[in-house]
C-alpha cells in the first residue's frame, strides 16, 4: 500500500483505457460488425469487390472502431490504406501511398502525376481504402478527383467515414457521386447504459481500480456534454485514474471525474472544433460567439464577408442555412423563435449555447489562423 500522498498503480494496463485502443470485442456494436464482416467474407474474400461503403455517425460513435476491428480480422489478398482524409486529394494519396509501400515524392507531383504512378506500383491488386473523416477532403476539395480516380479504378473498395450525415451533399461533381454511389450504415449514438457498459468492459481489461459509481458518472457525463461520445467517456475515465494515482488514492471516484471533468471539456472544444467542415461554420460560430450576431441573414453576410478576405469560396445563404442547421444539431448553437412581424414571417435567434465562451473564441481564432 503506498503512503499517503504518494503516487499510485490503479491499472495495470492504462493503455486499455486509451481511446485509440481496439479492444478484441465491441459492445453493442455486434450488428455492426457482423455488417460489415459479411463484404469481407461474401464478397471480398471470394474476389468479388464489394459495394463501396458510406458510415456515418456522431463522433465517438464507434465507426472507427468498427471498421478497425473487422480490418483485423480479415487477411485482405492486397493492399490495405487507412487514413485521416484531411486537406488536398494529393495529400491524402500521398498518405495512402505510404501506408502500402509506395513512395511519392512530397512535393512537386499534381494529383494526375501522383494518381499514375501510385496506380501503376500497385497494379492489378486488390485495393482497400478506407478515408476516415471523409467530409474534411471533400470540404477542401468539392470536385472530389481522387474519390473519382478511386471508385472508377477496377478492384477497389472504398469505405468512407464520416460524422456528417450529408457528407456527400459536399461533392459537386455528379460523375464522383455517380461512382461512388455508397452503401449507407449509420451509427446511432450511445445511450448511457451502452457507454457505461464499454467502459466497464475497458476498466476489466485494464485492471483498473474503479468505483462503479465513477464509471457511471463517467458515462452520464459523456452523454449529457458530448452526445455519448465514447472517446470523450474514456478520456475523462483515463484523466480520472491518472488523477487519482497522482493522489496516492486507492481506487477512483466520483471526485477524481469531478475534477478531470474541467481538462477533458477543454480537449473536448478543441477536437470537436478542428473537425468542422468546412470551415465556413467555424465563421459562423465566430459570428455568434465572439460579434454576438443572432440574426441568421446577418451571419451568412458576416460569414461570407470573411471568407472572402480568407481567399475561401462563397456560399448561398441557402447552404450556409444549412451549415447552422448543422451546428444547432451538434448543440454549438441554440436556433429560437423570437416571433413574427407581418409580411417578413418568422423572425429566428441564434444564440450560443457552450458555457466557456473564451475558450470557444480563443479556439476558433487559433484554427482560422491555420486556414
Amino acid at each position: 500500500m503506498s503512503p499517503p500522498g504518494s503516487p499510485s498503480v490503479l491499472a495495470e494496463h492504462p493503455e486499455y483505457l486509451s481511446p485509440e485502443y481496439t479492444p478484441e470485442e465491441l459492445p453493442h456494436r455486434e450488428r455492426d460488425v457482423e455488417n460489415l464482416s459479411f463484404y469481407f467474407e461474401n464478397r471480398l474474400l471470394r474476389g468479388v469487390t464489394p459495394p463501396h461503403i458510406l458510415i456515418t455517425g456522431p463522433s465517438g460513435s464507434g465507426k472507427t472502431a468498427t471498421v478497425k476491428h473487422v480490418l483485423a480480422k480479415h487477411r485482405v489478398p492486397g493492399f490495405v490504406a487507412y487514413t485521416v482524409a484531411t486537406g488536398s486529394g494529393v495529400k491524402v494519396l500521398r498518405s495512402c501511398a505510404s501506408e502500402v509501400g509506395v513512395r511519392l515524392p512530397v512535393r512537386g507531383l499534381s494529383l494526375d502525376e501522383a494518381w499514375e504512378r501510385f496506380d501503376s506500383e500497385v497494379g492489378g491488386s486488390l485495393l482497400v481504402v478506407v478515408l476516415d473523416e471523409l467530409d474534411k477532403m471533400l470540404a477542401a476539395e468539392p470536385e472530389a478527383p481522387l474519390l473519382y480516380f478511386l471508385t472508377r479504378r477496377p478492384k477497389t473498395w472504398v469505405i468512407g467515414l464520416s460524422n456528417n450525415y450529408s457528407a456527400l451533399s459536399l461533392v459537386k461533381d455528379e460523375r464522383v457521386l455517380s461512382s461512388f454511389n455508397p452503401w449507407r450504415m449509420v451509427f446511432d449514438p450511445y445511450t448511457v447504459d451502452q457507454v457505461r457498459d464499454i467502459l466497464q468492459h475497458r476498466v476489466i481489461l485494464a485492471g483498473a481500480q474503479v468505483k462503479d459509481e465513477a464509471v457511471s458518472m463517467c458515462a452520464a457525463v459523456s452523454v449529457s456534454t458530448a452526445g455519448g461520445d465514447v472517446r470523450y467517456a474514456l478520456n475523462l475515465l483515463s484523466s480520472a485514474v491518472q488523477l487519482a494515482e497522482k493522489a496516492g488514492d486507492h481506487v477512483v471516484g466520483e471526485r477524481h471525474v469531478e475534477t478531470a471533468k474541467e481538462e477533458v471539456e477543454r480537449g473536448y472544444i478543441l477536437r470537436s472544433l478542428t473537425a468542422l467542415q468546412p470551415p465556413h461554420k467555424l465563421l459562423l460560430l465566430k459570428g455568434v460567439y465572439e460579434q454576438r450576431i443572432s440574426s441568421p441573414s446577418q451571419l451568412y453576410e458576416y460569414a461570407n464577408t470573411q471568407a472572402r478576405r480568407l481567399g475561401l469560396s462563397v456560399y448561398t445563404y441557402k447552404r450556409l442555412s444549412e451549415f447552422l442547421n448543422n451546428l444547432h444539431v451538434e448543440g454549438w448553437v441554440k436556433i429560437t423563435r423570437r416571433g413574427a412581424t407581418g409580411r417578413r414571417g418568422v423572425l429566428w435567434e441564434v444564440l450560443p449555447t457552450e458555457e466557456d465562451i473564451d475558450l470557444v473564441k480563443a479556439t476558433i481564432d487559433k484554427l482560422l489562423t491555420q486556414l
